[in-house]
């Protein structure tokens, strides 16, 4: 005799009928009573199905009869079935979707309540904000039928059990945007905003967006707007994108012209179009171009960042000085990279004057403003 324990169904013959239903024991002292329940769990005390069914006796002359038949559901038991597989939901994210969530998901600025497995019976919880500080949230999710657990540490604070979507303030030295815009700001020394002409220039100074605080837009607003974000003097060739000049960015947000292709790929190799960032004319006035161009006998220009001939170690070229990292980690604590460094051509052995050691992170080049 075959039953589908998974479909809840109604055994009738005649004006006899049973329905499915969950079943657990409830006990009292030594005494078990069979309980009927709208859902169980394998947590509950014997949680199992009574599945009604019409039997026949082998004797054709009995009269067939109702009756019902006791199963185990190791899944649980709801509304009249067994469950085939654990069964997990989440308010605020896709039921059995793998945490972490996908990319554009705004789940962890919502407060979320899920509903499944947890620790051998099903339950519900809520998502949180942990007492012990006010930054993290708690958050529930379904991974293979069951319900985890994960703490997100929420950039703008954690209120009522959901990650604060937007700041309330913005500091000095972070790179912010506002809720409704698009445009990405850096707040400077200057208690301005500084805007960064398109992301190319941005990634001059970041390698990522990681660090965007999203304000509310009137945060925004209310700051007054100062100069823009200019290319970082760290060894970029920039090019305006109604013309066909290439200038290197030099410090103070000066500019020089190479004298043609073949002077840049002298002084920095044959992948140098690497280097170059594309802004619109509108910018120019926001740099100042030097009279005398970059020849190819001349000195790596200021803003450099080089291995010399005759030198050991990497150096930054400032007030045509050249200045040398303390050690590899004050390098990188710079944000900076082997990728902005040239290796020099054959006649950079010209002698430069040795400026001061760099040995702590400075401002030029972690901070526009």
């Amino acid at each position: 005799m075959f039953f589908d324990v998974y479909s809840k169904s109604r055994a009738t013959y005649g004006s006899s009928y049973y329905e499915d239903k969950c079943l657990i024991d409830i006990c009292s002292g030594n005494t078990c009573a069979n309980t009927p329940v709208e859902s169980c769990s394998p947590g509950d005390r014997n949680c199992r199905l009574q599945e009604g069914f019409v039997f026949y006796p082998p004797q054709s002359t009995s009269t067939p009869r109702v009756a019902n038949w006791l199963y185990p559901c190791p899944n649980g038991c709801s509304a009249g079935a067994c469950v085939k597989t654990p069964v997990c939901t989440d308010s605020d994210l896709s039921s059995n979707e793998t945490f972490p969530y996908p990319s554009g998901s705004s789940h962890p600025f919502i407060k979320g309540m899920t509903k499944g497995m947890l620790n051998g019976a099903i339950t519900t919880v809520y998502d949180y904000c942990s007492s012990s500080t006010r930054s993290t949230l708690i958050e529930f999710y379904c991974n293979s039928g069951n319900v985890a657990k994960t703490e997100i540490l929420c950039k703008n604070g954690c209120t009522d059990g959901a990650c604060n979507a937007y700041a309330d303030k913005v500091s000095i030295g972070e790179v912010f945007k506002g809720s409704i815009q698009s445009e990405v700001y850096f707040y400077g020394k200057d208690k301005k905003k500084h805007l960064f002409p398109n992301s190319a220039v941005y990634k001059t100074w970041y390698k990522d967006f990681s660090n965007l605080k999203v304000v509310k837009q009137e945060v925004s607003d209310k700051i007054p707007v100062g100069s823009i974000v200019t290319v970082r003097p760290v060894g970029y060739i920039l090019k305006f994108t109604n013309e066909p000049a290439y200038y290197f960015v030099m410090t103070s947000n000066q500019l020089k012209k190479f004298n043609d292709e073949k002077t840049i790929a002298k002084f920095f190799g044959t992948d140098w179009k690497s280097r170059v960032v594309e802004v619109a004319p509108s910018f120019k006035k926001s740099y100042r171009i030097l009279l005398s161009p970059i020849k190819e006998n001349d000195k790596y220009p200021n803003g450099s960042i080089v291995r010399l001939d005759g030198y050991i170690g990497i150096f930054y070229i400032q007030s045509d000085k050249i200045r040398t990292f303390g050690n590899s980690d004050i390098f990188l604590k710079n944000n900076l990279d082997d990728s902005l460094v040239a290796s020099a051509y054959s006649s950079s052995s010209i002698a430069y004057p040795e400026g001061s050691m760099i040995n702590t992170v400075e401002s030029r080049f972690v901070a526009p403003y």
